[in-house]
């Protein structure tokens, strides 16, 4: 059996503003990563940074379709390779993103990376939600230097 996260959340922005944020890294540095080589084009490689943590990632766009509100692409940010899938729907003034990401196996190490997985896409729509809808970045200060 392979494990797949499943990760929903409301934000209330049109779709266009909701997928350019997760589009383009210029964006996506106020609520998820550091920042990013490139957008995330189909067929394209993009590298995106954690400089606060000294972490970064190898992102396979394999589909960035603006049209039907979707991206689709590989990653290892767990350790395994996995495939993420972002479906953006449009629900009157509001967007509800919905987050899936599969690969692990159902074992012990499987389950324990999909555990990871569901807090951190939890935590990066919870830190989109603010950004979009309040402009608050909360990655700011995350990092308890000792």
């Amino acid at each position: 059996m392979i494990l797949t996260v499943n990760v929903e959340k409301i934000i209330s922005r049109d779709c266009d503003d909701v997928f350019e944020a997760i589009y383009n890294p210029a964006q996506m540095r106020h609520y998820f990563i550091s920042s990013g080589s490139g957008k995330l084009e189909a067929g394209k490689e993009v590298i995106w940074r954690w400089e606060d943590v000294g972490a970064e990632l190898a992102i396979k766009v394999l589909q960035a379709d603006k049209e039907r509100k979707t991206i689709e692409f590989h990653w290892d940010a767990s350790g395994s390779e996995t495939k993420v899938q972002i479906i953006l729907e449009q629900a009157g003034k509001k967007t509800v993103v919905k987050i899936h990401e599969t690969g692990w196996e159902s074992n012990e190490e499987g389950i324990q990376r999909y555990g990871q997985q569901i807090q951190g896409w939890v935590d990066m729509v919870t830190c989109m939600k603010a950004y979009l809808e309040f402009g608050i970045n909360l990655r700011a200060g995350k990092v308890v230097e000792e």
